[in-house]
């Protein structure tokens, strides 16, 4: 294999150029040496390329889990954007459902204006309905759910049976979608064991 050596000479300002050919003799050069130094070559630069192929794939579904993530995070967020208007509208309710538990007074009130507040409440049920909001309204008996009712007070109960169930309502609860936004206040059952 041949050579070339490239230099410069500066004669009266003209630049020559002068190539001297070093010749290899076959005899001399090792193929055998220079086809093993290039398939090592070659894998290292297939080991190189499958780092970068690897790297280059984890990135991609990195970025792919990122994504995917934050579209959850903003889907969540924009479902549960409301809450906080609805717990200012939920005593809102529990005030409506006041002032018909005192039925003596309800009743003594003139009719319109009963009916005018019937359907102000009615309203506020249809937007709340609307938003998403369902009511926790335990019944009397039904077996008390720490994940959905407050236990605010016990009362004392007679049988096995009333034991650690819902007595009485104080308030009921809301949920918005699989959050609870206030759980229903409820007074259960307790049995004397004596």
């Amino acid at each position: 294999m041949s050579k070339k050596k490239l230099s410069e000479q500066n004669d009266n300002n003209e630049d020559d150029l002068v190539f001297e050919d070093d010749i290899d003799s076959p005899q001399s050069f090792d193929f055998a040496s220079k086809i093993n130094s290039l398939k090592k070559e070659v894998e290292t630069l297939k080991k190189e390329k499958n780092e970068y192929l690897n790297g280059w794939q984890r990135s991609q579904a990195d970025y792919h889990n990122l994504k995917t993530k934050s579209g959850l995070e903003r889907e969540q967020i924009i479902k549960y954007a409301k809450i906080d208007l609805l717990e200012e509208l939920i005593p809102l309710a529990d005030s409506f459902e006041m002032a018909w538990s005192n039925k003596d007074a309800w009743e003594q009130a003139p009719q319109n204006w009963r009916l005018g507040i019937e359907y102000i409440y009615n309203q506020l049920q249809t937007i709340l309905q609307n938003n998403n909001v369902e009511i926790i309204n335990p019944s009397v008996n039904q077996h008390f759910d720490p994940s959905l009712h407050e236990a605010i007070d016990t009362l004392p109960v007679e049988t096995e049976e009333e034991d650690g169930k819902v007595i009485m309502v104080v308030k009921k609860g809301y949920k918005l979608y699989d959050k609870i936004i206030r759980p229903a206040q409820v007074k259960i059952g307790q049995l004397d064991k004596k």
